[in-house]
């Protein structure tokens, strides 16, 4: 009898030692953090190596460990999420943090900017040097004659070559209204450099889109950016400015665009391009196509051309290529 007690005994034991581990095991996997205070990736054994996540807590460790100053878990896992996107070598596919996409969100809210300053655009090429993407009709850089291409090497004789910080060389051309300062510029296509005394105006900047009347009553629209909520209103807004004034002929200039909303993009077209034209087709990984028609009834009918180059990118690429697909210009 005392045999079959304490067998009894054991096996409840062992149920309930069971009990608990299975308790322990499910708790683990589905509490999560809120039981052993520690989040959890899981990756699928066919696709990923070992080798990769041991390399990965290995760095992590030494980071921890080894740098200099104290580290922020969080920033790093930021990095590493910043990582996947970058290691596919996509151009198009980029990985924002939120601050930098609510900066993104807040461009196409903008259609004009007012400022004190010379009156050009700039970008910053691959050598690190800022340079003029377009001065503005009427702007003091445009009455004194710099040009698309002028790369800003000196300001006020202080040279700015290795400061390649974008924004500190914009605040020393920037300051009170009618005061000068010096811009010191090389232009490539002259290989020389050239100094400029420029009276600082208030310049009134309009985003994405500018147009005018050119000789020979030709249209010019300049679209800067497609990143702009009411773009595609704009442009129409414009277009048909222009075409009160009887022009022959437009020229659509997406030189240095780099994109923005596909939508947009696609309502432009739509507006210059006949109906039941493609204006884009995507395709996806599938093969599963998708066509985008256009349907809006209106087309233009005067001579078209588009101006590109090698930094009209995405949104850019589809206009001026449904514009060549429906031979509607060159």
């Amino acid at each position: 009898m005392p045999r079959k007690s304490t067998l009894i005994l054991t096996i409840i034991l062992i149920i309930l030692t069971t009990s608990v581990i299975t308790f322990s095991i499910s708790a683990v996997v589905f509490l999560g953090p809120a039981f052993n205070n520690k989040y959890q990736i899981s990756f699928d054994q066919g696709s990923v190596d070992y080798e990769n996540i041991k390399k990965f807590n290995q760095i992590r460790n030494a980071l921890k460990t080894y740098y200099y100053e104290e580290v922020d878990e969080n920033v790093l896992l930021e990095g590493a999420v910043a990582g996947m996107a970058a290691s596919l070598q996509d151009p198009y596919t980029v990985y924002y943090t939120k601050e930098q996409m609510q900066k993104i969100l807040e461009i196409p809210k903008k259609t004009e900017e007012t400022y004190v300053g010379i009156g050009v655009s700039i970008i910053t090429d691959e050598n690190g040097l800022v340079t003029i993407v377009e001065p503005f009709s009427g702007s003091p850089a445009y009455e004194a004659g710099m040009k698309q291409g002028d790369k800003i090497i000196a300001v006020n004789d202080e040279d700015v070559t290795a400061l390649r910080d974008e924004t500190a060389i914009v605040n020393m051309i920037k300051g009170p209204e009618n005061t000068t300062v010096r811009v010191t510029v090389f232009r490539p296509s002259e290989g020389k450099s050239i100094d400029f005394e420029l009276v600082r105006k208030k310049i009134t900047y309009q985003y994405n889109i500018r147009s005018e009347v050119l000789d020979g009553d030709i249209g010019y629209i300049r679209l800067i950016s497609f990143m702009d909520d009411k773009i595609d209103q704009e442009f129409k807004k414009q277009l048909n400015n222009l075409l009160d004034q009887n022009i022959k002929g437009l020229v659509i200039d997406v030189r240095d665009n780099p994109g923005g909303y596909y939508n947009k993009v696609v309502k432009i077209s739509d507006r210059l391009l006949p109906d039941g034209g493609v204006i884009v087709y995507t395709e996806d990984r599938n093969k599963k196509v998708e066509k985008v028609f256009s349907a809006d009834g209106a087309q233009l009918d005067i001579p078209l051309a588009i101006l590109v180059n090698e930094n009209s990118a995405s949104a850019s690429e589809i206009l001026a290529g449904a514009i060549k697909d429906h031979k509607k210009g060159a």
